[in-house]
């Protein structure tokens, strides 16, 4: 419940925003627990409280299929701070404001089907992201940045949008990109790709 609501205010988190109100539309199979659409939904009202988000409603409905969920989320920003993808300029410097790589590591975990409670840490790096509102703010309204992103499709690949977008390249020193002590224990002991993950 949480993953959902914290990856679309992330989206907004990369623009130097706030976010303010959100609807919840959802489509639910009969094959739905209910116990588990109650922890979603607390979930998501924690996850809203935490940032001041006014759950607004949405709509419910049945479906034939797979459970649907729609959640959009609006926010705000000051025109003057919004950092855009396409702001990078010619010596920036590359930075990340934390650990990345353990949210992959946990979902590598549970399709690998592997003991999990040696690893909880990163079980819960991927059930429940936490979105940077604070920093994003912090990094817009100091203007200490030219561009910003969310990274939640690795490094390399949100790093490429703001590249493609900005029509420049960059290099990365893999040394550098920072990686918690466990995930680094978990990629030693299967052998696993830190790159990759």
């Amino acid at each position: 419940g949480r993953k959902s609501l914290a990856v679309n205010m992330s989206d907004i988190a990369a623009m130097g925003g706030t976010p303010k109100e959100a609807t919840i539309s959802i489509a639910i199979p009969d094959t739905v627990d209910l116990d588990y659409l109650d922890a979603f939904y607390d979930g998501m009202k924690a996850m809203a409280k935490e940032f001041e988000v006014n759950l607004l409603g949405g709509d419910t409905t049945s479906s034939p299929g797979p459970l649907i969920i729609n959640i959009a989320l609006v926010g705000e920003a000051r025109e003057e701070e919004v950092l855009y993808r396409s702001g990078a300029k010619v010596g920036d410097v590359v930075f990340l404001t934390g650990p990345v790589g353990s949210a992959a590591a946990g979902l590598d975990i549970i399709l690998k089907e592997r003991e999990s409670d040696e690893w909880k840490e990163l079980i819960e790096a991927h059930h429940n992201p936490y979105p940077q509102i604070k920093t994003g703010r912090i990094i817009a309204s100091m203007k200490v940045a030219n561009s910003l992103i969310d990274v939640s499709d690795g490094v390399a690949a949100d790093l490429g949008h703001i590249c493609t977008d900005s029509k420049l390249g960059a290099i990365i020193e893999e040394e550098m990109i920072p990686t918690t002590a466990q995930f680094r224990a978990y990629c030693a002991k299967f052998q696993e790709d830190s790159r990759h993950l």
